[in-house]
C-alpha cells in the first residue's frame, strides 16, 4: 500500500512545480500523475490548489488552511473538495475575472465542507455545459451570483447566503436539483430558473429571506417539497411551466410557505 500522498513534503514540492514526489515503495510521482494514486491531497496554498484542480482525472482535495485567490480556479476532471477552511478573495484586491471557480466542460466538482467567500467582489461558481456541481455541505457566501449553471447542479446540503444577486441560476438547458440545504438572504432571487432551464425543489430545501422573489421561474420548475419563508416578494413568481406536487416522505407532508409578500 502507498503511504500518505499529500504530506507536508508533497505540498511544498507541488507548490514548486513538477518535482517528483516520493510516495513509498521506491515509486515517484509528479503533480501530473498524482491523481493515479486516488488519495486525498491536503493543500494550504493557492498554487498547489490551482494545479491539482487542473489535473484531468479524479482527485480528492482537503483544504486545510484559508487560501486567498486572485484569479478564477479552473476545475477539470472529477474533483471533491473537503475541509473546513475558506477559499476567498476580497473587494480590495484586483480579481481578474467574474467567477471564483469555473467547472469546465465535462468536469465534476463536489463541494463538501469548505467556505467560498468573495466579500461581494465577484460571482461564486460557474458550471459549464456537460459539467456538474454537487453541493453536499459547506458555505458559499458574500458573492453576487453564488452558482451560475449551464450544466447540472445538485444541492443536497450546505448553505448559500448573503448573495447580492442570485443564489442559484438555472440557465439555458441547465438542470438544477435542490434536495436539501439552505438558501438565505438573497438580493435578487434565491433560485432563478431562466428560459429553457429546468429545476426541481424537494423536501429538504429551505429558501429564506429573499429581498425579492424567493424563486423566479421562466423555464420548467417542479416543486415537490421544501420551505419558502420570509421574503419581501413572491414565494414563487412564474412565467414558465410550473408543477407543484408534494412528493416527500411524510404521510401528511406539505410544501410550506409563510411570511412572504405574495404567493
Amino acid at each position: 500500500a502507498m503511504c500518505l500522498v499529500c504530506s507536508t513534503v508533497f505540498t511544498v514540492l507541488c507548490a514548486i512545480g513538477l518535482i517528483p514526489i516520493p510516495v513509498g515503495n521506491g515509486k515517484f510521482y509528479n503533480l501530473e500523475t498524482a491523481s493515479a494514486m486516488k488519495k486525498s491531497c491536503r493543500v494550504e496554498d493557492e498554487a498547489t490548489l490551482r494545479k491539482l484542480l487542473l489535473i484531468n482525472d479524479e482527485l480528492d482535495i482537503v483544504v486545510t488552511k484559508d487560501i486567498k485567490i486572485n484569479d478564477t480556479l479552473l476545475v477539470k476532471g472529477t474533483k471533491k473538495l473537503y475541509g473546513d477552511a475558506t477559499i476567498y478573495t476580497d473587494i480590495s484586491g484586483e480579481f481578474k475575472t467574474m467567477y471564483m471557480m469555473d467547472v469546465q466542460v465535462g468536469a465534476s466538482l463536489t463541494w463538501d465542507g469548505p467556505t467560498l467567500d468573495s466579500d461581494g467582489s465577484c460571482d461564486g461558481i460557474n458550471v459549464n455545459q456537460q459539467a456538474e456541481l454537487h453541493i453536499k455541505s459547506g458555505t458559499i457566501q458574500f458573492v453576487r451570483d453564488a452558482v451560475y449553471s449551464n450544466g447540472t447542479v445538485t444541492m443536497d446540503g450546505g448553505l448559500i447566503q448573503h448573495v447580492s444577486q442570485n443564489g442559484i441560476v438555472a440557465a439555458f438547458r441547465s438542470k438544477v436539483y435542490v434536495n436539501g440545504g439552505i438558501l438565505y438572504n438573497g438580493g435578487n432571487k434565491l433560485l432563478n430558473v431562466e428560459t429553457n432551464g429546468y429545476a426541481e425543489v424537494n423536501e429538504g430545501a429551505t429558501f429564506k429571506a429573499s429581498r425579492s422573489d424567493a424563486i423566479f421561474n421562466a423555464g420548467d420548475l417542479n416543486v415537490y417539497g421544501g420551505t419558502i419563508c420570509d421574503t419581501t416578494g413572491y414565494g414563487i413568481n412564474t412565467e414558465g411551466k410550473l408543477n407543484i406536487e408534494y412528493k416527500g416522505e411524510k404521510k401528511d407532508g406539505y410544501i410550506e410557505m409563510y411570511n412572504i409578500g405574495t404567493i
